[in-house]
């Protein structure tokens, strides 16, 4: 029982944690991206993509060591579906409606593509 206790708050402290540095590292890049001039979806595909793919290049590196090089694909395409899916779904649902740029889809839509896809 102890075990469980001591799971549960290591896991709200976690939760916590990753949620506070979370919006530390949007704050972070929003300066970034204001004081060197570029626009923040610049900086939101490149720096903040780059956080959230590392888990998944790592893997790809430890399977491809091992020999498991088949892990890769299936890693790489949930990953790409898992975060387009279940961020766009929720944003309306947290956020209310949102907008999107013609402009900023005519940019985001080849990098997507090619990132799913290498």
């Amino acid at each position: 029982m102890l075990w469980t206790i001591l799971a549960l708050i290591g896991l709200i402290a976690g939760l916590a944690l990753l949620a506070y540095s979370g919006e530390k590292a949007v704050e972070h890049s929003v300066s970034i991206a204001l004081e060197w001039g570029l626009p923040p979806l610049l900086i939101g595909l490149l720096l903040v993509s780059l956080g959230t793919d590392l888990p998944e290049i790592i893997n790809s590196i430890i399977s491809s060591a091992l020999g498991h090089g088949d892990i890769n694909i299936g890693d790489s395409l949930g990953s790409v579906l898992t975060q387009m899916t279940l961020i766009l779904g929720l944003i309306p649902f947290l956020g209310g409606k949102f907008k999107v740029k013609k402009k900023e889809i005519a940019i985001s839509t080849p990098i997507v593509t090619s990132n799913s896809l290498g």
